[in-house]
């Protein structure tokens, strides 16, 4: 998924994802979760938000929670099945609401960590770092390796482990997957909390979906929630090379084009962009575009949009957890 796209309520994509993480990291609530979520899946990122969901899932949750990845793929199965329904993948959501968290394997994909290049004996070296429990360096060479030839990096660490790897289907980072396989798993205590309302808050998603009555009433009533303050210590797209949010207002449909939904709503017409400005080459075409799709944001983003301060991962990581995080991080990241 791309940066500077906006979503299906013109919200930064980036933005939008960064913000799903932090609250269900944090628990803040599940509606509000099933929001976030449903901001990328219905904005036509169907087949990406389960590669996301997948992501989280391993860096956030599965060092503790591993014996639960068979229910998330039945699930995933069960969404593909039936044309990338949203209820199977919104259960997803549940289960890892209802799971302890834990950023060991996030931190260890992540924080930047350099290793020597050119390596001979790579074989040898990361056999040395697993041995030696060396994890950040470990993950540097795991990396390395799997760029270099990712089926010696599986026998490497088949022979490490003891233990088969085994890939997931519906994952397409197998880097990532090799990550977490080399890391012992802890599935002693899988410790849940029980979800309520699930039928509530499917309904909840499935209405803020459906559209307003008067168009330009759409975003006052459906961006129900304010992107995170906390997610600073990502890049964004909207934190760099001085980007200027207010300018996307007003040019709005530039940064629409190629987020699927608009996509597919722009390409009914015939249009092109000026200097980022959109152009309909016919005048019906133009009052028929914003007669469907005119929700005012140059009025309404304005009091929207707000700026998200810098901040770092370890900050960020106190916010979530009860351990403290320092000098693990040198700069932002992506994610």
């Amino acid at each position: 998924m791309a940066k500077l796209h906006l979503t299906r309520f013109l919200y930064f994509l980036e933005e939008v994802k960064l913000s799903f993480i932090d609250s269900i990291l944090k628990k803040n609530s599940l509606k509000e979760c099933y929001f976030w979520f449903s901001e990328i899946y219905y904005s036509g990122f169907k087949k990406e938000s389960i590669q996301f969901i997948l992501k989280i899932f391993y860096d956030f949750y599965y060092i503790i929670n591993s014996s639960k990845i068979k229910k998330i793929n039945s699930n995933i199965k069960k969404s593909i099945k039936n044309n990338y329904d949203i209820k199977p993948l919104c259960e997803i959501v549940n289960i890892m609401f209802s799971l302890k968290s834990d950023p060991y394997i996030f931190i260890m994909r992540t924080a930047h960590v350099r290793g020597k290049t050119n390596v001979k004996d790579i074989n040898k070296l990361l056999t040395n770092h697993l041995k030696k429990n060396n994890c950040l360096k470990a993950m540097y060479y795991i990396k390395e390796c799997c760029n270099k030839d990712i089926n010696n990096c599986i026998s490497i660490l088949e022979k490490f482990k003891s233990k088969k790897f085994i890939d997931n289907k519906y994952y397409e980072n197998k880097c990532h997957l090799l990550v977490v396989f080399s890391i012992k798993e802890y599935n002693d205590k899988v410790i849940t909390n029980k979800i309520k309302n699930r039928q509530k808050n499917l309904e909840f998603t499935f209405n803020v979906n459906k559209e307003s009555i008067n168009v330009y009433n759409t975003l006052n009533e459906k961006r129900l929630y304010s992107i995170s303050d906390d997610i600073g210590c990502f890049h964004l797209g909207t934190n760099e090379n001085n980007f200027d949010k207010f300018e996307a207002i007003y040019n709005w449909e530039f940064y629409c084009q190629n987020t699927p939904l608009w996509h597919e709503r722009l390409t009914k017409y015939k249009y092109i962009f000026e200097n980022k400005s959109i152009v309909f080459k016919d005048e019906d075409d133009l009052e028929n575009f914003y007669d469907k799709y005119n929700y005012e944001p140059d009025e309404k983003l304005l009091l929207f949009f707000k700026k998200i301060h810098n901040s770092t991962i370890e900050s960020w990581l106190n916010t979530i957890y009860d351990t403290s995080f320092e000098n693990l991080y040198k700069s932002k990241i992506h994610y």
